[in-house]
């Protein structure tokens, strides 16, 4: 009788913890949510200049992400390192739920302004797409195929057989390698894994990103 009690609690209470985990998109929705009630919180913006504005919108999101990460096993593997991409990415739920309160706290002159400094900002740097705080890996692999979509890939297999799929963003060292001569040759291929949203599996996977190409 005690063995099925205590079997039952531990169901009981893998069960609740699969309950209470959450998927990235949920913290996210979560943070959105969080944000816009802070943000239709006055008193934290009244009197402040444009900048002190946005580091209090900042500092709403990361209080929210603080409490709402616990219990995400997304964010506990893959805690957040770069919070201005974190910041877009629960941009894009704000902007469906929170325009009304934006436009109580942000003039549309400090909006406008804002926008037209990040977009010189970005337009000042290079057009590639660069992630400093990812790790490269590092791959011995068959060049077999590449694919010249919307996004160009590789497909490269390696000793054990296993096809690899690499997505290509950014110009990257040993592009002149691929040509149909070295279908079948050894390569080293650095890479890094970039979660990408999937729209049909309603889901973000992660990618492999080309870095680097080089000829055993």
């Amino acid at each position: 009788m005690i063995k099925k009690l205590l079997f039952t609690l531990f169901l009981a209470s893998g069960l609740i913890l699969n309950a209470q985990d959450k998927t990235k998109e949920e913290v996210l929705q979560l943070v959105a949510e969080d944000t816009c009630e802070c943000i239709s919180k006055k008193e934290n913006f009244d009197g402040k200049t444009p900048k002190q504005k946005q580091m209090a919108l900042g500092l709403c999101m990361i209080n929210s992400l603080n409490e709402r990460k616990k219990g995400s096993t997304y964010f506990e593997e893959n805690p957040v390192d770069d919070f201005e991409a974190f910041g877009e990415q629960v941009g894009m739920f704000l902007l469906g739920m929170c325009s009304e309160n934006f436009l109580n706290v942000f003039s549309e002159e400090e909006l406008i302004n804002y926008a037209e400094e990040t977009y010189d900002e970005k337009s000042t740097e290079s057009n590639k797409i660069t992630y400093s705080n990812t790790n490269t890996l590092k791959l011995n692999a068959t060049l077999i195929a590449m694919e010249n979509n919307t996004i160009s890939s590789l497909n490269m297999e390696d000793d054990f057989g296993k096809t690899h799929n690499f997505i290509i963003i950014n110009d990257f060292s040993g592009s002149e390698l691929l040509k149909k001569s070295n279908f079948k040759k050894n390569f080293v291929i650095e890479y890094y894994e970039l979660d990408v949203y999937d729209l049909s599996e309603k889901r973000y996977v992660k990618k492999k990103v080309l870095k680097s190409l080089k000829m055993i």
